[in-house]
């Protein structure tokens, strides 16, 4: 009997491994908002920051942006961090492929992007006058690939059109 459930539970183990070591365990981008979905940490909102941002936008217009993670938690290995952002408006544009990302709603990091803690992007403001919203939660890995010891923050900025 103990054989044949040695040979029931290998297959579902063999596959296990596999999965893991060809990465679909540990996607290393961020597929949600919500960072605390994979990872475990304290929540500090002061870590992460969006440079480049105007005050107020002027419609159409194209900002430089850019997201970074200051904290001090030393990484083990090459991943240093992650980040999520989403705008309710205007729209985002790559400008570091090797970097950054697109998945589904949110302009993410890459896996060679996960080695830094700093990520450069365009935003187009939207045409018309309406307010917007950049919502960024960002990682500052500990570089361990596990979910736990990490440092999470998350800063929502929003800006209205310029009066004329």
């Amino acid at each position: 009997m103990k054989k044949y459930i040695l040979y029931l539970l290998l297959p579902s183990f063999v596959l296990t491994l596999f999965a893991v070591n060809m990465g679909f365990s540990h996607s290393n981008s961020a597929p949600v908002i919500d960072c605390t979905s994979c990872h475990q940490g304290k929540l500090k909102t002061d870590i992460v920051s969006i440079s480049g941002l105007p005050k107020a936008y002027e419609p159409g217009m194209t900002y430089k942006l850019t997201i970074k993670i200051s904290s001090d938690l030393e990484a083990m290995g090459e991943s240093r961090g992650g980040f999520a952002l989403q705008a309710t408006g205007g729209k985002i544009v790559i400008t570091n492929k090797k970097d950054t990302q697109y998945i589904e709603k949110f302009l993410t990091h890459t896996l060679e992007g996960s080695k830094s803690r700093s990520w450069s992007f365009s935003w187009q403001a939207p045409k018309t006058g309406d307010e917007v919203t950049l919502t960024v939660m960002a990682i500052a890995s500990n570089g361990d690939y596990s979910a736990v010891g990490d440092l999470i923050g998350a800063q929502s900025y929003a800006i209205k059109a310029l009066k004329k």
